[in-house]
């Protein structure tokens, strides 16, 4: 959602880069670098700290094939439904709207939409990595059907196959989704998983976690700099010090009770139907507001978007509370499910 703020919103400059003179100077035709100047940072995230929780959640149940099912039941309940519930609002969103959405009405990108099949473009920007992640889960399921030594093989030899493909060790064709680079990065978040279990490590203080956190961001910015001059190392640059960041809030996790700010929980809560709504709300927001130059004399360009950001977060939060929770429940119901035992483990998509 950061990203689309900032590059909807006007990417030069980007999102907060006056405050960091330090930044690289690049030629005239290019814009500066910033935070979130691209879009990747957020899905590298997505995909480690989704591998993390799988493992974190179901680990325990590895090599029970009872499981499998219970776990494949979850994800779709997860995953469909409040998502075919913003696919509708999104298609009557395009209906209306001027311009050509005859494409989006296809027969074929309607089944493919409702189906999240293949790798889009879908109605919904956004849920172009849910696919991902749907293939994910279904490889997921070995380790509760066939336990941890076959899962470890199966991930080593996964993860050979796509360096192969990616730096050109192997010729192992040319596979989009197969052999990307987020399905590496959900392994890894796997193995950061698999470390904490293991080792459980513990911070009484969260130094390390505002130093992981600083790390990110300034890896981040340097990463705008590389990719506007035609470079970019996703797992160098954002999995690694991701997955660093997510080991060092669990253990500080691990190191006591913590309390934290009911709108930060309630933010997580409503992660999911954010993520889902918020691609045009940004789109229309910008051009709304862009109407009134009023608005960026006071507040300034990254005063305007931050006021872009809290509406589309109060936006989601109020789709999760009418759209997302109710469904959940009505689904819990109708599969039979109570929602006790529904562990949401898997919540963290």
């Amino acid at each position: 959602m950061l990203f689309h703020v900032t590059w909807y919103g006007g990417q030069n400059p980007p999102f907060l880069s006056r405050f960091m003179p330090w930044l690289p100077i690049l030629p005239a035709d290019k814009p500066r670098p910033g935070v979130l100047l691209f879009g990747h940072s957020g899905v590298d995230f997505f995909f480690t700290l989704s591998g993390f929780v799988m493992v974190w959640g179901y680990g325990a149940a590895a090599g029970n094939p009872r499981r499998a099912w219970p776990f494949l039941k979850a994800r779709f309940l997860r995953i469909y439904p409040t998502y075919w519930a913003i696919l509708c609002l999104t298609l009557v969103y395009l209906f209306f709207r001027s311009g050509p959405n005859d494409r989006a009405f296809e027969p074929w990108a309607l089944a493919s939409g409702v189906a999240l099949y293949g790798i889009g473009p879908f109605q919904v920007p956004p849920a172009e990595t849910l696919p991902y992640e749907l293939l994910l889960y279904l490889f997921f399921t070995s380790l509760l059907l066939l336990g941890w030594p076959f899962f470890c093989v199966a991930a080593l030899t996964w993860s050979v196959l796509i360096f192969g493909q990616n730096w050109d060790w192997m010729p192992v064709g040319y596979h989009r989704m197969l052999l990307s680079l987020s399905m590496l990065e959900f392994l890894l978040g796997c193995l950061g998983a698999a470390f904490v279990m293991r080792f459980r490590p513990r911070l009484l203080r969260a130094t390390w976690v505002w130093l992981a956190a600083a790390v990110c961001l300034v890896v981040g910015v340097i990463d705008s700099a590389e990719v506007l001059i035609g470079d970019h190392h996703s797992i160098r640059n954002f999995a690694l010090p991701y997955l660093a960041l997510i080991v060092a809030g669990v253990a500080y996790e691990l190191g006591g009770t913590r309390r934290y700010p009911r709108l930060l929980m309630l933010l997580g809560n409503a992660s999911y139907s954010i993520y889902l709504s918020h691609y045009y709300l940004v789109l229309d927001l910008n051009g709304r507001l862009g109407r009134y130059p009023q608005i960026e004399s006071v507040l300034g360009r990254d005063g305007e978007r931050l006021l872009v950001c809290m509406i589309i977060l109060a936006l989601g939060v109020a789709c999760w509370a009418l759209i997302e929770r109710p469904l959940h429940a009505l689904a819990r119901r109708m599969a039979g499910s109570s929602p006790r035992r529904s562990v949401t483990a898997a919540g963290a998509s």
